[in-house]
């Protein structure tokens, strides 16, 4: 494993032996980049910073119930942790209710999740302690607990959706025990916060880009649905299995075409991607055809992403994205319906294109890009160049122009001067601008 000259040296100052551990001694075994290095002693956070007080590296507690501190020099940061033993209510709610600082490194191994995140590294020896059999599963490509799985996960649900992500983004297998334990035990994932559970789901949907193993988001998803911890993240998902489609356009069922979408949908987009469809098994249910999904996907999404606590920015985004997917379906709409569509949503449309191309392969019965996108693409570039406005700063009038106006009025003609550039070339002059707002002043 290579260390750092800051890590050799802050190893140097060390009383008794210092521990990189856990996923940065993991991911060097598999040739992983990594830029989290955590590490491990038997000594406590206070001792930590009383050993390095005067020296060039600053510490700054992170938890004191947990013994954690960052340790901070020359730009590199390290996540330190004493060894301790941690003891859980046993209903899945992630943190420990009670945790005792240790002094032997088995011990400390012993209260991780699993195996392959076990494994220490002895810096100044320079080689590998591992007391669980993590270096022989990450030969075998195992996920396996470091003690009993019914312990393991019973301790922390969120550890259900560790696995999902360790064995996606590795192209690890999971111990049947193991996820028999997950699923028997996912509604224990109920007590996490949901927080927590939205950080691990987004590194499950960008789980290809930790080895570059090619639709390792999908097999997430599908680990997620297998062990039913689907259910606490977006549980409408399953609900499309063997739901069928015209077969025209789907190879697969709503199912299996919402995770072919995501499989090749850029990570930005791959939410969208994921609710796009997502309303079709209810509307199917409820009346018999899946009309209407795109404005009733837009709202099941608003409403899991807010119950996930999404950032109101993205929630707003996959909203729009999901709602705005099925337009212009047949590529028949009129170039005017077009133009003020790509002007109403300027702020996503190269996320639309995105996601109807990855809709249109996800059918798994065409090839190539979606007509539908390619005719915003040729469009965009025609409206901008035609100095098309697509904010108010970009209109050819202000609000100076409207001086005698009501304040709330002057916003509503500014938006019907900008709309009417879309779609006619002599509201983008100054002269034709003034000419609009003084027949909009007139009631004309």
């Amino acid at each position: 494993m290579e260390i750092s000259a800051v890590l050799k040296e802050l190893a140097s100052l060390w009383r008794g032996k210092l521990y990189v551990v856990g996923g940065a001694v993991r991911d060097a075994m598999l040739g992983v980049p990594t830029t989290d290095v955590d590490l491990a002693s038997p000594l406590t956070a206070d001792e930590v910073r009383a050993l390095l007080e005067g020296t060039r590296f600053r510490t700054e507690p992170h938890s004191l119930k947990l013994g954690t501190l960052g340790i901070y020099a020359d730009g590199e940061k390290f996540e330190y942790t004493a060894f301790r033993t941690d003891s859980y209510d046993m209903r899945g709610a992630h943190a420990p209710s009670a945790v005792s600082f240790g002094r032997t490194l088995e011990e400390d191994a012993l209260r991780r999740d699993f195996t392959v995140n076990a494994l220490y590294y002895d810096i100044s020896e320079g080689r590998t302690v591992d007391v669980t059999g993590g270096r022989e599963d990450i030969a075998r490509k195992l996920i396996r607990t470091v003690r009993a799985p019914e312990e393991v996960i019973a301790e922390d649900a969120l550890r259900i959706m560790r696995m999902v992500r360790f064995a996606a983004s590795y192209g690890f297998g999971i111990e049947p025990g193991v996820m028999r334990c997950a699923r028997e035990m996912s509604a224990n994932l109920a007590n996490v916060a949901p927080e927590r559970i939205r950080e691990e789901f987004d590194r499950i949907l960008s789980a290809d880009s930790v080895c570059g193993i090619a639709g390792a988001q999908r097999r997430g998803l599908e680990l997620l649905t297998e062990c039913n911890a689907i259910e606490y993240v977006v549980p409408e998902l399953k609900e499309g299995v063997g739901v069928e489609q015209n077969k025209n356009w789907h190879r697969f069922d709503v199912y299996g075409h919402i995770l072919s979408t995501v499989e090749h949908a850029p990570r930005r987009i791959r939410l969208a991607a994921l609710f796009h469809d997502i309303a079709k098994p209810v509307l199917k249910r409820e009346t018999g055809v899946t009309a209407g999904h795109a404005e009733r996907g837009a709202e099941i999404a608003a409403a899991r992403l807010g119950a996930l606590r999404y950032p109101k920015a993205k929630i707003n985004e996959v909203r729009e994205l999901v709602a705005a997917h099925m337009f212009d379906l047949k590529c028949n709409e009129s170039e005017e319906a077009l133009r003020l569509f790509v002007q109403e949503h300027i702020g996503i449309i190269d996320k639309l294109c995105e996601l109807k191309d990855a809709d249109w392969a996800g059918g798994g019965t065409r090839e190539g890009t979606n007509p539908s996108a390619d005719r915003i693409r040729a469009l965009l570039p025609v409206m901008r160049a035609e100095g098309v406005a697509f904010s108010l700063k970009e209109l050819k009038a202000d609000g100076n122009d409207l001086k005698d106006v009501p304040d709330a009025m002057r916003a509503v003609a500014l938006r019907a001067l900008m709309k009417r550039t879309a779609t006619d070339a002599s509201a983008r002059t100054r002269e034709g601008a003034l000419e609009f707002l003084k027949k909009f002043k007139s009631g004309g």
